[in-house]
């Protein structure tokens, strides 16, 4: 759930968005409605209504509707009143508040808002505001309206009794007619926080929004995070939930990078995948845009620095056993590898000789593809050669796509070449894993241009390949758009969409939606990824200062 949770969040913070649900004129437009993130967004709109109304009453709701529409036609509207009729018997939500109007708003407009959270630690209250987040800044003034959504407020403390037990007894709320800026806040008080306490809004993902605090709140929740006695206070989900909103808040210019990547050393210590899986995502944003660019190897050192104490743990651990929490170990080792630590280099390449991953061993899939991938990066074209007969030896679907993707990770341009090759002409990759293979070859520094060169030549196959979905067609060049980084290459992509999509059915819409992603990350570039470079200079000259006191 959480990884459908962020990947909403990740989709929605654009301006060029999906609307869960729309009106169409008749029963043959229904197919050319549907929009797959509309369907994991509802997904966790209907996981917010089952934690608002409790396992229970949801459960009952849910039984009587089947019961009531056994064999007869049913709309949205008797859905939420029958779950109405439930919350009126059982009182958890309080009076007033109507399922109708919570779901219109979350249903009927994009996006989703960031609610700002500002304490008094004096009296023990604060000011809850909401307004629709923008991955971008830039949209934020062009947009006309003034959104407002029904927001379930619930928060955590280190003082507050029974955090375990989430309570939604404050909403955001909206008006009921015009607009207001009033209509949009609210004061909470009596809060259980002292005012040492760190609080944290949105429990486990009650709602998809993101949050912000004020300074203090922030520094309180750096210093639990920062304790590796202590970070476990806040529960693994909600450390994950900080993490990508610490990221994203970064990106769109909510919080400075230094404050969100001293906060975000704790990883140091953190040991959940969760967190790690949240992590990677959010890194993936950054280093897509960043590897092309000259000033590059700073960042790949924050990296390394961030992940070689884990690394050293994971080392330190009997790799053949499932002993002690080594459930983040995939990911840290795929990271370090990526990031060419030493270390993880030497330990792919030492395996790979050894015919690890042709026996398994301690290996899991996702460790297996990582040594593979870093062998082919690192080492001779014997290497090389070895997986490429591993792959055609194999029969097993899977296996040869991970082979094909560690494949991906050459430095030797014809290599790359036979692995686009492979994926699209052969009948070695299964259709929906294609995207995974080819946004390997992408993703590879000297793979971009030749992958750019491949769908410009043999874009109607690729269109057949896709059997002329444009959905399938868009999700599938997705990866040359999250690494697109000058507005040279925008243009030239923008042109060519248009043009060689321009027959297909809704292509206008995701070719927008496309594009959106690609104008972000030159933003980013050119807004953003200087400011974060000089933190990362700060980070490392404190650590280096630091180490010399110690001695």
């Amino acid at each position: 759930m959480n990884k459908l949770y962020l990947s909403v969040l990740d989709y929605d913070a654009h301006v060029n968005t999906d609307l869960v649900t729309a009106s169409v004129p008749d029963e043959s437009h229904i197919w050319a409605a549907y929009n797959e993130i509309g369907e994991r967004k509802a997904a966790v709109l209907f996981e917010m209504l089952h934690r608002v109304m409790g396992e229970e009453a949801w459960l009952t709701a849910l039984r009587r509707y089947l019961v009531v529409y056994a064999n007869r036609t049913a709309t949205s509207s008797d859905f939420w009143d029958l779950l109405q009729l439930q919350v009126d018997r059982n009182g958890r939500l309080g009076k007033g508040l109507n399922i109708t109007g919570i779901m219109k708003c979350w249903l009927g407009q994009p996006g989703y808002p960031l609610v700002t959270v500002t304490r008094n630690y004096e009296n023990r209250t604060a000011i809850v505001s909401q307004q629709r987040f923008f991955i971008t800044p830039q949209f934020r003034n062009r947009w006309a309206r003034s959104p407002c959504w029904w927001v379930p407020l619930s928060y955590t403390c280190p003082s507050c009794q029974h955090s375990e037990i989430i309570s939604f007894s404050r909403w955001l709320t909206c008006p009921i007619s015009k607009p207001s800026s009033k209509s949009n806040t609210v004061i909470l008080g009596k809060l259980e926080a002292e005012p040492e306490d760190w609080i944290l809004f949105n429990v486990q993902h009650t709602a998809p929004f993101r949050v912000n605090y004020d300074l203090r709140n922030w520094q309180l929740l750096n210093k639990t995070l920062a304790d590796p006695n202590k970070f476990r206070l806040i529960h693994r989900v909600n450390r994950a939930q900080l993490v990508d909103d610490l990221f994203s808040l970064a990106w769109s210019g909510d919080i400075e990078y230094d404050m969100a990547l001293g906060i975000l050393g704790y990883l140091e210590h953190e040991d959940e995948f969760v967190v790690w899986a949240a992590t990677e995502i959010s890194f993936e944003r950054i280093n897509n845009v960043a590897k092309r660019n000259s000033n590059y190897l700073i960042f790949k050192t924050f990296m390394r620095l961030l992940l070689e104490r884990q690394f050293k743990r994971v080392l330190s651990s009997d790799l053949t056993s499932s002993s002690g929490n080594m459930t983040h170990r995939p990911v840290i080792i795929r990271l370090a590898c990526e990031y060419e630590l030493p270390a993880c280099v030497s330990l792919a390449r030492r395996e790979f000789v050894k015919g690890t991953p042709e026996k398994g061993g301690w290996m899991t899939i996702q460790e297996r593809e990582t040594v593979v991938c870093t062998a082919v990066k690192f080492g001779t074209e014997g290497d090389r050669d070895t997986v490429e007969s591993m792959y055609k030896r194999s029969n097993f679907a899977a296996e040869k796509e991970s082979l094909l993707t560690a494949l991906a990770c050459s430095r030797n341009v014809f290599a790359l070449q036979r692995v686009l090759i492979w994926t699209f002409e052969s009948s070695g990759v299964r259709k929906q894993n294609a995207r995974r293979t080819f946004k390997a070859v992408v993703s590879n520094s000297m793979g971009y241009r030749l992958a750019k060169k491949y769908v410009s030549v043999n874009m109607q196959n690729i269109r057949n390949y896709c059997s002329n979905s444009t959905d399938k067609v868009v999700n599938l060049m997705t990866p040359l758009i999250e690494c697109l980084s000058t507005p040279k290459e925008l243009l030239y992509f923008s042109k060519f969409f248009k043009e060689i999509l321009r027959d297909m059915n809704g292509s206008e819409r995701l070719i927008k939606i496309l594009l959106e992603r690609g104008n972000d990350n030159i933003h980013w570039q050119r807004t953003k990824f200087r400011p974060m470079l000089q933190a990362i200079r700060d980070i490392i000259l404190w650590r280096s200062r630091t180490k010399r006191i110690l001695k």
